[in-house]
């Protein structure tokens, strides 16, 4: 049930705003004021970084614990957003005040980078989409947390965290990163 609902708000699937907010609202997330999005990428789960020795078997217990964690900081902080693991990556629809503040949702990201170390040494980066005022055009806040997730870790590598609004030209040139990254050097 969670995990549909979030394929469709990162979709951008055809969906009434009322429906989302119906559905969010039965899994505990009040999407009626807007929410900014976090999206957090475990290093190691997407190959930027190795450690010798740990099997994936392993790799995916500790992004479970991750998880969990970050479900219980966002939720301590936020009670109305949501966390949801999906594909390796952990999104989080931040509602509330945070949402709207860039310096909160600075603070927040850092704190759930930091448990990705508690939870088993992780490294872990982070993307932060702009403020996105209607539930039916979540699909753009995902989809800036993506891109400054893909950004933040060309420009500083592994545990680096970008907010949207600061990727700038940077966005333009990840096309060329992605296919031909010779072509930048």
């Amino acid at each position: 049930l969670k995990g549909d609902f979030v394929d469709d708000l990162i979709s951008g699937a055809e969906h009434s705003g009322d429906s989302l907010l119906r559905r969010g609202a039965f899994l505990g997330c009040d999407l009626s004021q807007g929410a900014a999005v976090i999206l957090l990428g475990v290093d190691e789960f997407d190959g930027l970084v190795s450690r010798k020795g740990l099997e994936q078997e392993e790799l995916d217990r500790r992004v479970e614990l991750l998880f969990s964690q970050c479900s219980r900081c966002v939720s301590s902080s936020e009670p109305s957003s949501l966390v949801s693991l999906k594909s390796g990556h952990i999104i989080v629809f931040i509602c509330g005040k945070t949402a709207h503040d860039a310096a909160a949702l600075r603070r927040l990201t850092a704190a759930l980078q930091n448990l990705g170390e508690t939870a088993g040494g992780l490294s872990v980066s982070a993307g932060i989409g702009g403020f996105t005022p209607e539930a039916a055009q979540m699909d753009r806040g995902y989809s800036e947390a993506l891109v400054a997730l893909k950004v933040g870790r060309k420009l500083s590598g592994p545990g680096s965290v970008l907010h949207f609004a600061e990727v700038g030209t940077y966005r333009l040139l990840l096309d060329i990163w992605e296919r031909d990254p010779d072509e930048i050097r």
